[in-house]
């Protein structure tokens, strides 16, 4: 039953609770994929895209939460890190804002084709930026473009920053281990 998002759609943690409670960590990873991107803020953080349907360049990278707020769990915003047969790119998982990617942010600082990961011969992903106007950050180290660079191994619990929008890297064990201390 693996649940591919249509574009603009997200889950919350609420979505995977019974899953996280009841399916050993194996039958977990292949129900739902070995990856998420977690973004703590929720939807309503994001910015819509203007009309112009431009990249929105900022000045500024702002904080994804409020010190000291608490944290609304249920309105977590979790992207699978996974193909979903809408990206033109069979050998990546793309990440942006157009409906063509595979994890698809609709923020206004998130440029169409931002960036993307590919899985190693090993198993480990790596992030690569895809030329976004606005950069990609792992850990508040700027992701080089391809060409310019080599790519960044993404480990579980590292933060990732495309554009304006902050997101924790998890691995699917870890992530199941998230939603069910959260709910």
């Amino acid at each position: 039953m693996n649940v591919v998002l249509t574009p603009g759609e997200y889950e919350t943690l609420s979505h995977y609770v019974a899953d996280a409670r009841l399916l050993p960590p194996e039958d977990f990873r292949q129900r739902h994929g070995d990856a998420f991107l977690v973004h703590e803020a929720g939807m309503n953080s994001l910015k819509p895209v203007p009309r112009t349907k431009a990249t929105v360049a900022i000045d500024t990278m702002a904080e994804s939460t409020t010190p000291g707020a608490p944290a609304i769990r249920l309105n977590f915003a979790v992207f699978p890190v996974r193909r979903t047969g809408r990206s033109p790119f069979p050998n990546f998982i793309s990440i942006g804002r157009a409906k063509s990617n595979d994890v698809i942010i609709e923020d206004e600082s998130v440029s169409k084709f931002h960036a993307f990961f590919r899985r190693t011969d090993s198993g480990e992903f790596v992030l690569q930026d895809g030329g976004s106007k606005n950069g990609t950050s792992v850990d508040g180290d700027e992701v080089p473009e391809k060409n310019k660079g080599g790519p960044v191994v993404v480990e579980s619990g590292m933060r990732i920053r495309f554009g304006n929008v902050e997101m924790t890297f998890l691995v699917a064990s870890e992530f199941a281990d998230l939603v069910k201390r959260s709910m």
